[in-house]
């Protein structure tokens, strides 16, 4: 397709950058006669290669041996092909060279990643009785999973060391974080406002006055927001993960094992009782390092983030959607006929009128540009209109 694209004679610019860049895209597909394409017709239906041999690609008009029209289905094909060969390398990136790496990266080094378990989908709330006791349950039930473990039953009181619970505060702390960095920002600008007030700059002054104000009703603001989330316990407050820590590196290899099928929802349909918790359909992952933690955006539920994806979801549909409209628009206007229809004016020679008189010997007109020997010319078009020596105006031969 790119071979095509290049010998192609279609986009021509003076820049040296865009004619090299344009002439890779299939604008510059094929070329046009000497005579030029004068109709729609004969643009659609304009050449794509001359072939003078096996071994040689010319453009010097002496006959067309394939038309754009005649392989533009087979460039599409190759063009659908390359972006399909281009997605499945991406997932082969993504799906085996990527997580190979990863593998290797973890046998090399020992990390807390290695002992630890992220813990989704579980049940937001217990019952009555057993909700402030979450952290307690949920390590119960991984040191049953490890008892009975089909690769090798572990029977250690101390194998879950630690659960973390990840509650959710509604973007509180998100917001909290956002308090501290305008409190900084506070504290900047007094110390820049005491500068401008040694310096005498009343103008500085007034603008880091007004400033600071704005920020602490800003603080204000959050406080309010603040204030519900204040109200309520730790342990009275919806869970939305949690991330469990084993003694060995072993028990979280057994464990991941156990829920190896939990990863995709259509496999979690047939997980068994044993490995559910609080009634619900677990998922069990590798945790991250500490590093990558961030905390703010774990406080939300599932569903929230899952409304926050769909929405961006129908967005890029909507944005799409509305593209594909304002194209389906544009080429819906009524477009030019298909043949350009224009008046040949053929003027015919008049005797010399003396001895000084310039006298026209032959008139000749070309459809090239280039007036080229081969291309039809006046010769053969049939006269529209003919005007005679006195300049009257007679019928022409159509």
């Amino acid at each position: 397709s790119l071979y095509f694209n290049l010998m192609g004679e279609m986009v021509d610019d003076a820049s040296i950058l865009t004619s090299a860049i344009s002439k890779l895209s299939v604008a510059n597909l094929g070329f046009c006669p000497p005579s030029g394409c004068r109709s729609f017709k004969e643009l659609r239906g304009r050449c794509a290669v001359s072939v003078d041999s096996p071994m040689f690609w010319t453009k010097d008009g002496r006959g067309c041996d394939v038309k754009v029209e005649d392989v533009t289905q087979w460039l599409g094909l190759l063009d659908g092909i390359g972006v399909l060969i281009f997605a499945v390398c991406c997932v082969l990136f993504a799906h085996r060279w990527m997580p190979r790496v990863v593998r290797q990266t973890d046998e090399a080094f020992v990390t807390p990643g290695d002992y630890t378990v992220w813990v989704d989908h579980v049940p937001r709330y217990l019952n009555d009785q057993n909700h402030e006791s979450y952290a307690a349950q949920l390590r119960d039930h991984f040191q049953r999973v490890l008892a009975g473990c089909s690769s090798g039953a572990v029977q250690e009181a101390d194998a879950v060391q630690e659960v973390v619970l990840v509650r959710e505060y509604g973007g509180a702390i998100m917001m909290f974080m956002k308090k501290g960095q305008i409190l900084e920002d506070i504290e900047n600008s007094k110390v820049l406002q005491e500068r401008a007030l040694a310096r005498n700059n009343q103008q500085v002054v007034a603008r880091h006055a007004k400033k600071i104000e704005e920020m602490e009703g800003q603080v204000c603001a959050i406080d309010k927001r603040l204030r519900i989330q204040s109200t309520k316990l730790d342990e009275e407050r919806a869970c939305c993960s949690a991330f469990v820590t084993f003694k060995h590196q072993e028990y979280q290899e057994k464990v991941m094992d156990e829920y190896r099928f939990s990863r995709h929802w259509l496999f979690r349909l047939c997980q068994s009782g044993r490995l559910k918790f609080g009634g619900r359909r677990i998922v069990v992952k590798e945790a991250c390092e500490p590093t990558d933690l961030y905390w703010e955006n774990l406080d939300f539920s599932p569903w929230r983030r899952m409304a926050r994806k769909v929405a961006v979801a129908l967005l890029t549909l909507l944005v799409l959607v509305v593209c594909a409209g304002a194209i389906a628009a544009l080429r819906s206007n009524p477009t030019a006929a298909e043949t350009i229809r224009k008046t040949t004016w053929v003027i015919e020679r008049a005797p010399a009128s003396g001895p000084d008189a310039l006298g026209v010997c032959s008139w000749e007109l070309y459809s090239s540009v280039s007036c080229a020997h081969d291309a039809p010319s006046s010769a053969d078009w049939g006269a529209a209109r003919v005007f005679g020596a006195n300049g009257t105006l007679g019928g022409g031969e159509n």
